[in-house]
């Protein structure tokens, strides 16, 4: 009997189990764009994630068929194949594939956010027994992974966040510090300001990060403003936190910093998205007249007034969008505004923001709002909901916006995180 006619009478067609990893490995790799992309709703990650996990089913029924097609991927791992068979080995408690995975992610780059993320996909009940092993490893990163599948899950690793603070490894005490404001944790808030003069860069900025989610003072705020002013990789995520922590008067301080800088301008069309001060939308307007700036500042404009260019008929139609040579990866998914439709939309409108006042996707920042955005917005707009929601309520999870569609459905049925 040839190895396809066993498999056929286990019911396992190869050609089958080969689509599902392919489509599964292919569908990985959208999900990441996707839950960054400013025209993704929820309700499009959950379709998304019901075919990925259709076809992780699908490998899951095909058993060891599915794992060997797993090891042979692992031959020229990229992320995709590192998150189905690192979800496959966690369905099928699989130690021996999980042991070569880990072995990994000191020497490839994506192994090791691809594994956090298959395992942020994994039931919490299958991992048990798995994250103890991750705290406890030898290997530094493998440690800061440990970590990170906790905050994933929202899940205060204990002890292990005590020993991962003060670890030798400045990855582990950065994931540490991150896991604090994530899952909330009030109690660990000394740990973040005793980070703040941690050695690494990293460190610091994650200390500041999570001091200012737990609901820290101006003294922590300052510290997150000066990373989001300097030429730091963690500046953009700075400058996000800063601007939805900061009083409206500290957000507009902030801002003007920024232009004497001076810098650039899609740093300057965030932060005018990120203060919600309705006082911006004339530059904003200015700025639109740049095709190498429309998208991103129409998309400010949505940013602070919740206005939906596709459904308002503000776009601009298909043959009037111009060649686009100088776009940013990021602007892949905005519309083109059609910028006199936008305008006089704002003249009809502009009485419903009054300056002064700070809005967030058309209405003020207030819980209430932040939590009707994580349930229809688009998944920027989700991301900064999920910030402002943690500042106006100090020691609460922060809202994952990544998680699987179906466990953020599930958490926002029952009146948003715990």
């Amino acid at each position: 009997m040839t190895e396809t006619e066993r498999l056929a009478n286990d019911g396992v067609l190869p050609g089958m189990a080969e689509q599902h990893w392919d489509d599964a490995v292919s569908l990985r790799g959208q999900r990441k764009r996707m839950v960054r992309a400013p025209h993704i709703r929820l309700k499009d990650v959950i379709r998304h994630d019901d075919r990925l996990l259709a076809h992780l089913d699908g490998l899951y029924l095909a058993g060891d068929h599915a794992i060997r097609l797993a090891r042979q991927g692992l031959a020229e791992p990229d992320a995709g194949s590192i998150f189905v068979a690192t979800s496959l080995a966690v369905q099928h408690r699989d130690a021996g594939t999980i042991d070569r995975l880990l072995s990994l992610v000191e020497v490839v780059p994506d192994a090791s956010p691809a594994m956090a993320s298959a395992f942020g996909w994994s039931s919490a009940p299958l991992l048990r027994g798995l994250v103890p092993r991750l705290l406890a490893h030898g290997v530094g990163i493998v440690r800061s992974l440990g970590i990170a599948v906790c905050a994933q899950h929202r899940v205060d690793p204990g002890d292990a966040l005590v020993q991962a603070l003060a670890d030798p490894d400045p990855r582990v005490r950065a994931q540490g510090l991150r896991a604090v404001g994530d899952v909330g944790l009030e109690a660990r808030a000394a740990l973040c300001m005793h980070g703040l003069a941690d050695d690494d860069a990293r460190c610091r900025f994650e200390a500041a990060r999570s001091a200012v989610l737990l609901g820290k003072g101006p003294a922590v705020h300052e510290r997150l403003h000066a990373v989001a002013m300097a030429d730091d990789p963690m500046s953009q995520q700075a400058l996000l936190v800063s601007l939805v922590a900061a009083a409206p008067d500290e957000a507009r301080r902030l801002v003007r910093q920024l232009a004497d800088a001076p810098a650039d301008m899609r740093t300057m069309m965030k932060a005018a998205a990120w203060t919600g001060d309705t006082q911006v939308v004339p530059w904003l307007f200015e700025r639109m007249t740049d095709d190498r700036h429309a998208r991103i500042a129409a998309e400010a404009l949505c940013f602070i007034t919740g206005a939906d260019l596709a459904s308002l008929g503000l776009k601009r139609p298909p043959e009037q969008v111009p060649d686009d040579e100088t776009a940013s990866d990021e602007d892949d998914g905005l519309l083109w505004p059609d910028t006199s439709r936008l305008r006089s939309w704002w003249n009809t409108e502009q009485h419903r923001f009054p300056p002064g006042r700070r809005f967030f996707v058309g209405g003020v920042a207030n819980a209430e709002n932040c939590l009707h955005v994580l349930r229809d917005g688009f998944q920027r707009h989700r991301s900064a909901a999920a910030l402002h929601r943690a500042v106006l309520r100090p020691g609460q999870p922060l809202f994952n916006t990544s998680a699987p569609g179906w466990r953020q459905r599930r958490s926002l049925a029952t009146g948003g995180p715990a």
